[in-house]
């Protein structure tokens, strides 16, 4: 057996021909798949990291994916209150921007754009912002009347994280810095046990090409589970000392 994981882009990329050339694929060295697109949510992490996984066996298992459950985590939980590593600061230029949005009034606040180039999109369409009902803050490039290109993104300590990936780290508005090492490591599920013996810039980006822990372990159980069952079906099928409706009755049951 195996489990498979990647972005959830993978179902419409190339219009689902590349996902419909790894299924093929797989069938033809004789594996019964199954696959579906699962949220580390779910699972206790404050982190929507949205991604494509996918089962195989050398048999016709009857699996069922895990769900999670319906605790709501918040960065809250993961982040350290006394953390003081002066290099997880906002910028300066980032606090300025953030508190310009809380001084106003207006619901989309629109932003100096007089630095940048006229012919940028920055320069011709301006940057505004907006607070999503979560308590997330996002910054974007755009008119109203176009697609919004996000140029920012902010959690805050009630909300959750937007999904790590290797060149960007999540940050909070109301706390002005972005994840630790140590919290970055949480967002992904790994116990504080686990070590980076590389530099903070490495760990960064070996957890932004990371799984979430959690539903990985989840997933596996699962898989474990579900093979172990129809190990013990297959044993009772063998067994010709029972009596049929027995034999089928257990059968059913496990």
């Amino acid at each position: 057996m195996f489990l498979l994981e990647n972005v959830k882009g993978l179902k419409s990329h190339n219009k689902g021909e590349t996902l419909k050339t790894i299924e093929n694929s797989l069938r033809a060295l004789g594996y019964k798949i199954r696959w579906e697109v699962i949220d580390s949510l779910k699972f206790g992490v404050p982190q929507k990291r949205e991604r494509w996984y996918c089962v195989g066996f050398d048999k016709d298992i009857k699996f069922n994916f895990p769900t999670g459950n319906n605790h709501k985590p918040t960065l809250r939980e993961i982040i350290n209150r006394k953390e003081d590593d002066p290099s997880l600061k906002l910028t300066e230029f980032e606090i300025s921007r953030i508190k310009h949005h809380f001084s106003s009034d207006e619901i989309r606040v629109k932003h100096d754009n007089s630095k940048y180039k006229p012919d940028t999109k920055k320069g011709r369409h301006g940057i505004y912002s907006f607070q999503k009902p979560d308590g997330s803050l996002r910054f974007h490039v755009g008119d109203v009347a176009k697609t919004q290109i996000q140029e920012a993104y902010y959690s805050c300590l009630d909300t959750y994280a937007c999904t790590i990936i290797a060149n960007r780290v999540p940050k909070l508005w109301d706390i002005e810095r972005k994840l630790s090492v140590r919290e970055a490591a949480r967002l992904q599920g790994f116990p504080d046990s686990f070590k980076f013996p590389v530099s903070n810039a490495q760990a960064y980006k070996q957890l932004g090409n990371s799984v979430a822990v959690p539903v990985i372990k989840a997933i596996g159980e699962e898989m474990l589970k579900s093979h172990k069952a129809n190990e013990t079906r297959m044993d009772l099928f063998n067994q010709p000392e029972l009596p049929g409706i027995q034999r089928q009755k257990e059968i059913e049951r496990i």
